[in-house]
């Protein structure tokens, strides 16, 4: 995918990368894309990058007109929480002795036996699968500034109100 937009955008020469921060339409969500000049330093990236220095990056990003060069991707994951819950304090639900589940059926025959989480990640031509990249309507043009996504790279989903980061991700093989 190749469009103009205006987007956040930083250089972080301290650090040899760059960083790209595309808005979700209508949402306090974005994809913020951390890009090694060399593809050696990822893996150390995503070793040593604390929650700290990811906000002293986002702090840096600046708007501007930018063009970019994403290649599609397509991430899938999923867990099995009955093992993670447990360790939150989330037990009872999971006990057929202890589970209160009254509010679903009235009764208390009702326990959860499996619980899973999918998580879903998918970037095309038509943007990410949760919502189109926003600023200026995309056109087919070059931008004062190329970021050119053709190699291994880091990308988060956040919420641009909290900072919350509820998404990780590295995409190694890029088309």
């Amino acid at each position: 995918m190749r469009v103009t937009v205006r987007a956040g955008y930083a250089r972080l020469p301290g650090v040899g990368a760059s960083l790209l921060e595309l808005p979700y339409t209508g949402l306090d969500y974005s994809m913020v894309i951390l890009l090694p000049e060399n593809t050696e330093r990822l893996e150390s990236f995503r070793r040593g990058l604390s929650r700290q220095m990811f906000e002293d990056a986002v702090s840096q990003l600046r708007e501007t007109t930018i063009s970019v060069l994403l290649p599609r991707f397509k991430m899938e994951e999923e867990y099995e929480l009955k093992e993670l819950l447990p360790m939150l304090g989330i037990k009872r639900v999971f006990d057929a002795g202890q589970a209160d589940l009254s509010g679903i059926n009235g009764g208390r025959d009702l326990h959860v036996d499996r619980m899973v989480h999918k998580a879903v990640v998918e970037f095309n031509e038509e943007g990410s699968e949760a919502a189109a990249v926003t600023g200026a309507a995309p056109r087919i043009v070059s931008g004062p500034i190329l970021f050119n996504v053709n190699h291994s790279f880091l990308f988060f989903i956040r919420n641009t109100r909290t900072g919350d980061i509820i998404f990780v991700g590295v995409v190694n093989d890029v088309e």
